[in-house]
């Protein structure tokens, strides 16, 4: 299944979408630029939804029925049932421990800047936590491992992803890479789809 397919698929229940990144380290920032991105979106109050039948996304929530375009009949609105609380977490994501414990989530996402040995942009769901092994060191102050596994010993049923963007540079004065800026656009655009967003 294609990385963006499984992205929507995690989407579900009560979800905390953590962004992790030091911003001054050109693609290395781009967790916490999701997060900016996402609580822009939030203050302008755009909420999607999507026609049941064709799958059109409806900026304005609060209309319960619009004219399908593939046909006569009108379509329900059929609004994304994700909660998704927001949590920009820079390069000390352990600061940030107890905040997101305590919105007790079914799922944890962390977006992060990751070396797989992929292509600038490229996306990596990483289900298990034991795969964070392969990618590179993390310029954070806290090991990822560390930090999911105080996650599990306060939220044990809680399922924890890892999306890996694979960074074009991570030295210190450079911009974000085009190739993730466009990765962070196919993001937005699927959380903004299926997700009501909460800034935390």
């Amino acid at each position: 299944m294609h990385v963006e397919a499984r992205l929507k698929e995690s989407l579900k229940g009560k979800v905390a979408l953590v962004g992790i990144g030091e911003a001054l380290r050109a693609d290395d920032g781009a967790g916490p630029a999701l997060i900016s991105r996402l609580k822009e979106a939030l203050e302008c109050g755009m909420q999607h939804a999507e026609c049941s039948d064709c799958g059109l996304q409806i900026a304005d929530c609060e209309m319960e029925k619009v004219k399908c375009e593939v046909g006569n009949e009108k379509s329900e609105i059929r609004n994304p049932k994700s909660e998704i609380d927001l949590f920009d977490c820079g390069s000390v994501p352990e600061n940030y421990l107890g905040k997101i414990v305590n919105s007790r989530p079914d799922t944890v996402l962390i977006v992060d800047a990751g070396d797989f040995k992929g292509k600038p942009g490229e996306l990596r769901l990483i289900e298990e936590p034991d795969a964070l092994e392969y990618l590179s060191p993390s310029t954070h102050n806290l090991p990822l491992t560390l930090f999911i596994d105080y996650l599990k010993s306060y939220l044990p049923q809680v399922n924890i992803l890892f999306l890996a963007i694979q960074p074009g540079s991570i030295e210190v004065g450079e911009g974000m890479s085009d190739q993730v800026e466009a990765a962070l656009e196919r993001i937005t655009g699927i959380v903004h789809r299926f997700g009501h967003l909460k800034n935390r």
